[in-house]
């Protein structure tokens, strides 16, 4: 029997101190933590370098990567636990989507859930 699955969308801050050019590093390592939580990736949109509405872990700014997958039930807490032990991440947040929303303009397509 498989399992039932969900859409999910995982909004990511990275700590604005890591070296730009090893930034691709850090966002292929998060993508590790959701398939390794079970999850299958669809879709990743780096928004870059922005400024926060307030302070966070007195950073002012931070690096947003938006990643959608589709995943067991399960997997957000899993994801949620490896990513707090990650000293590269100042904030996360996971939601439940419906429907993906369009890929903006230079996102990383991973296919459609059904493939």
């Amino acid at each position: 029997m498989e399992e039932e699955t969900r859409k999910y969308e995982l909004a990511t801050i990275f700590d604005p101190e890591i070296d730009e050019s090893d930034l691709p590093n850090h966002i292929s390592g998060l993508e590790d933590i959701v398939v390794n939580a079970g999850g299958k990736m669809i879709n990743k949109e780096i928004w870059g370098l922005k400024d926060l509405a307030y302070p966070i872990k007195k950073r002012v700014s931070g690096y947003y990567v938006f990643y959608q997958f589709v995943a067991p039930h399960e997997a957000p807490h899993k994801i949620r636990d490896a990513i707090r032990l990650r000293e590269d991440v100042i904030r996360q947040m996971t939601i439940v989507r419906d429907e993906f929303p369009e890929p903006m303009e230079g996102g990383e397509d991973y296919g459609s859930p059904q493939e």
